[in-house]
């Protein structure tokens, strides 16, 4: 197996191109560390990370270091070698490692799908008319139990023949979560998604034993160890995994078989993310049967990283074709910082 001959990796600073969630209001720029990892046969892979404080347990500043660190002890390391010292460090900082190992992955492109689509789900406006064909709707819950009660009825109301995600956006305490669970109409909800504070169990497992409607933990899903925890506790019918913080494609292939085998759904397709980061989690979910996706667009950022390789079309669906290919405007305009490792 080949070697690591050289990382180089960049941090990013990239402006929303898209409403936050209600609790990541206050941001106003995305921060992105962007590695490349190329092998003594000449292979490149590339893969990214978007670090937002309070999403992944290390911030921008530390999952910075532990990449550089990480990079620089792992250099001249075969493949393998550097994988498996990478993911010693997977429970400190998901998001870095995942980036990193994805990167390495990436050198061999022989299990990566670079064609295919997937649908993607619609985000309710009640300001605006609704997409009659949609079968599946978001709806962002606001955390006031009464207006989104009556906001979720006007959404079924709307959306007859498909299926509505609340998002519930770590908006509700336990006892309005549970209130809110319990009080809703199943008819056309598939599922109501983390409406208490992502890592918090028991409330998760409160939720789901008052719940009229099947609910989903995500955001907080790092480890197999998490997954069963999810199990074991009976907190959730559906698990929403991340490629870019699951340790990489193998390890998320891992994670959803797990899933599988506790009865876990597991969902992909998350928001907080860059394009690229969209591109290797939709060729990663085109190979797995079971996992059910949950795309609402190409990336979080204005900035694209990516000028090939993935696009919308028709406003519903999210298609990859070829390979992706990194937009040097970007980089050149959103670059703060670069090393290369050996230096």
């Amino acid at each position: 197996m080949t070697t690591i001959e050289r990382y180089r990796l960049r941090r990013l600073s990239l402006t929303p191109g898209r409403e936050l969630p209600s609790r990541l209001a206050d941001i106003k720029e995305l921060p992105v560390i962007l590695i490349e990892a190329e092998t003594a046969d000449g292979t490149t892979g590339f893969a990214d990370t978007m670090l937002i404080e309070g999403i992944t347990p290390e911030t921008p500043e530390q999952g910075w270091i532990i990449a550089c660190k990480l990079a620089e002890v792992t250099a001249g390391m075969r493949c393998a070698e550097a994988d498996a010292f990478i993911a010693n460090s997977h429970a400190v900082a998901p998001g870095a490692t995942s980036a990193l190992r994805l990167a390495i992955e990436n050198t061999n492109g022989g299990d990566l799908v670079t064609d295919g689509r997937h649908d993607l789900v619609a985000e309710f406006d009640p300001m605006e008319t609704f997409p009659e064909k949609a079968q599946r709707v978001r709806l962002s819950l606001s955390g006031d139990v009464e207006a989104d009660l009556a906001l979720i009825a006007e959404a079924q109301s709307a959306v007859r023949g498909g299926w509505l995600r609340l998002d519930g956006d770590q908006a509700f305490n336990t006892e309005d979560a549970v209130r809110l669970a319990a009080a809703l109409d199943p008819a056309g909800i598939e599922w109501l998604d983390q409406p208490c504070v992502a890592g918090d169990w028991e409330a998760a497992a409160t939720v789901k034993a008052e719940s009229n409607v099947a609910t989903m933990v995500s955001g907080f899903l790092f480890t197999p160890e998490d997954l069963e925890t999810a199990a074991a506790m009976s907190a959730a019918d559906f698990v929403g995994l991340r490629l870019g913080q699951s340790g990489g494609r193998h390890a998320l292939v891992e994670m959803c078989q797990i899933s599988a085998d506790l009865t876990l759904k597991p969902v992909l397709g998350g928001i907080l993310q860059t394009d690229l980061a969209t591109y290797f989690e939709a060729g990663a979910a085109l190979a797995m049967e079971a996992a059910i996706t949950d795309f609402v667009g190409p990336s979080l950022a204005f900035e694209p990283l990516l000028t090939s390789g993935l696009s919308v079309e028709n406003e519903s669906q999210l298609s990859l074709h070829g390979a992706p290919a990194l937009s040097e405007e970007t980089l050149a305009l959103c670059t703060v910082q670069e090393l290369a490792f050996p230096g």
